[in-house]
This record gives C-alpha cells, structure tokens and sequence, in this order.
C-alpha cells in the first residue's frame, strides 16, 4: 500500500534517457471489480505456493478456493485449463532460476575451492623451502644467500625468502 498510484520508469535509472514510462498502479479495492478480483487470486495462489509449494496441489486448490470465493469465476470457467498451465509455466520459470542460480553458486565454490588448494598448496611449498634453507643454514653453517641458492630459489624470489626469514627465523 506504500507504493505511490503511479510509477515512472525514469525513476529508477539515472542519466539521460529519451523515453519515460508511466505506470498506474493496480490494487484491490475490495468492490469485487475485476481488478480487485485477480489481487484476491494472486493472494490464494502465493498463500497455496508456501502452503504447497510448487506442486499441481497449490494450482487446484488456487483455482477451488477462487471458485468457491466467487473470485474470476467465469473466467476461470472459460480458462481453467489455460490459467492453470500458465501457472505451471510461472512454476517451471522459477524452478528453471533456482537450479540455474543453484549451478552458479556451486560453480562458484567449486572456483573458491581451486583456489584456495592453489594458494594452500603455495604456502605449503614456501613453507617447505623454508624448512630446507633453515636445516641448510643449520647443519651445513650456510650463509642466507648460500642456503638460498643452495636451495634452487630463483634469484627474482630471493628477496620474498629473505623477508620471511628475518620475519621468523
């Protein structure tokens, strides 16, 4: 009830733009009009979806409790079989969305996985180099820059070793 009677679609971008859209806004009265009716339909079918979920189930008992309200009656008459196919259209679209937003948040974490075994097994590779510099400084009285090479650390990350090394001897 808090959205305004009209809506205009330069409202919700910013810049330029050489059309605008005007909406008015439909609600439910509650005369009985027919726009008053398909607020009170879109009702029954959202309370059935979380009653039922998107089963065929919420569709009958949508299209029942409509008819035994007096809600669209001839219209649902006429179109019964119609406005049910398209509300299992509607349920198959949003189904269609949440396994595609299913696969994107697994392809995601699949993606965060990878990563972080590459940065794991990075940090367990410098880790062991430095275990092997220090027992060469240790046990063989090497310089730094002797255990390094010593080691077969490239020359461009030598000074990455030597940082960690003065860091935690």
């Amino acid at each position: 009830m808090d959205v305004p009677e009209v809506l205009h679609l330069s409202d919700l971008y910013e810049g330029e733009g050489g059309v605008d859209l005007e909406v008015k806004v439909l609600r439910g009265t509650g005369n009985g009009d027919i726009v008053d009716q398909y607020v009170r339909f879109c009702q029954i079918a959202d309370a059935k979806r979380e009653q039922y979920g998107r089963t065929s189930q919420a569709i009958e008992e949508t299209l029942r409790e409509c008819k035994a309200k007096g809600i669209l009656v001839p219209f649902l008459k006429a179109r019964e079989k119609e406005v049910a196919e398209i509300m299992v259209t509607l349920f198959n679209q949003q189904k269609v969305m949440e396994i595609h937003d299913y696969h994107v948040a697994l392809a995601a974490r699949e993606d965060g996985l990878k990563e972080g075994r590459a940065e794991g097994h990075a940090e367990g590779m410098t880790d062991g180099a430095l275990k092997v510099i220090r027992s060469l400084m240790k046990n063989m009285g090497l310089s730094v820059e002797q255990a390094l090479v010593t080691a077969g650390i490239p020359e461009s990350e030598r000074p990455h070793f030597e940082a960690l090394l003065q860091q935690n001897p």
